[in-house]
């Protein structure tokens, strides 16, 4: 882990990489919570260099491959939007799905995603 995800002050106990994020859908099951409090941590982010480590740090395996295919896709967005160095491991094959999957369980919201 860097010394940035240790020490950073705006931290507040959000977790500051997809591997926290991993970490933490282990521990509890859900993966809800600590991705919205990761976005919350890189959206108040305004150093460039500290984004993209936020993003390097490869994800240990959740246990469940729509959990490791969604942080990388989660890493790839950001990556593009901020202007950043997609990782490496967001290519990797076993972050890859062979079927769609939705996070939500609402019929009307699949064909807007689709879209």
């Amino acid at each position: 882990m860097s010394t940035y995800a240790n020490t950073h002050p705006l931290r507040g106990g959000r977790p500051v990489s997809l591997d926290e994020v991993a970490s933490r859908f282990i521990t509890t099951g859900s993966s809800a919570s600590p991705v919205g409090e990761f976005l919350d941590a890189f959206y108040v982010e305004r150093d460039h260099s500290s984004r993209q480590i936020m993003l390097d740090t490869r994800p240990r395996p959740s246990g469940d491959t729509r959990i490791d295919a969604y942080l990388a896709a989660v890493a790839e967005h950001l990556a593009m939007e901020y202007d950043l160095i997609i990782p490496a491991w967001c290519l990797d094959a076993e972050r890859f799905l062979h079927r769609a999957w939705f996070t939500s369980s609402l019929e009307s919201m699949k064909a807007m995603l689709l879209v």
